[in-house]
């Protein structure tokens, strides 16, 4: 089990994905961040598998009782890291899994039929996006930061809309976010995007903090 939290921490569930840079950032994420936040980091890589995800985010979600996840994953191509707003319930029955496998319609239909189309995150990533900008510049990590609305319709967005389904059944809040990286190689570019993660966890936990009236 998690290690217990005295009740001021606000504890911040993160996961990163197989064989790309989001799980080895993780792997350098400290254990907390400014003494308050306690960083959640579950220590295995997710599959970037339909089938493998499904069940685990309400198992990881009973496990951690964390105030806010972040999921982090590569955009193959893109050069920027990338907060994303919202999630598709559907269209993950055109873009096969690792295992070629896709997640079809009647899946959908029996796993979220009656949710909307979309889910979006419950913090306000528009009051988010310029904090974690000027932090990053900051910190001089030189990564171009943004926040953006194309999780895309892959592992990135199912895991990211699994979550915010089942979180929003906790009265409603959903404070989840999917963070796009970019492709990296070095172990420089591994500690500059733990850096640049650490930066976006703080303000998230600053503005849902603001918005709460902590």
């Amino acid at each position: 089990m998690p290690p217990t939290t005295s009740s001021d921490e606000v504890k911040v569930m993160v996961t990163g994905a197989t064989k790309n840079p989001s799980w080895e950032i993780c792997k350098l994420l400290p254990s907390n961040i400014a003494s308050r936040i306690r960083l959640l980091v579950h220590p295995e890589a997710l599959k970037v598998s339909y089938a493998t995800i499904l069940p685990i985010v309400p198992k990881l979600l009973a496990e951690y009782n964390p105030d806010i996840v972040v999921h982090i994953g590569l955009a193959v191509g893109q050069p920027y890291y990338s907060l994303e707003k919202s999630a598709p319930k559907s269209g993950y029955h055109q873009n096969p899994d690792v295992t070629r496998r896709v997640f079809t319609k009647a899946e959908t239909k029996k796993a979220w039929g009656k949710l909307p189309e979309t889910l979006s995150s419950t913090i306000d990533l528009d009051a988010v996006g310029p904090k974690w900008i000027a932090g990053v510049k900051i910190g001089k990590f030189g990564a171009d930061v943004r926040v953006t609305d194309d999780v895309g319709e892959f592992t990135c967005g199912f895991v990211y809309f699994a979550t915010l389904a089942e979180m929003s059944k906790k009265a409603g809040e959903r404070p989840v976010v999917f963070l796009h990286v970019p492709e990296m190689e070095s172990e420089t570019e591994f500690q500059t995007g733990a850096g640049v993660v650490v930066e976006c966890i703080k303000t998230l936990v600053e503005v849902w903090e603001e918005v709460r009236g902590s």
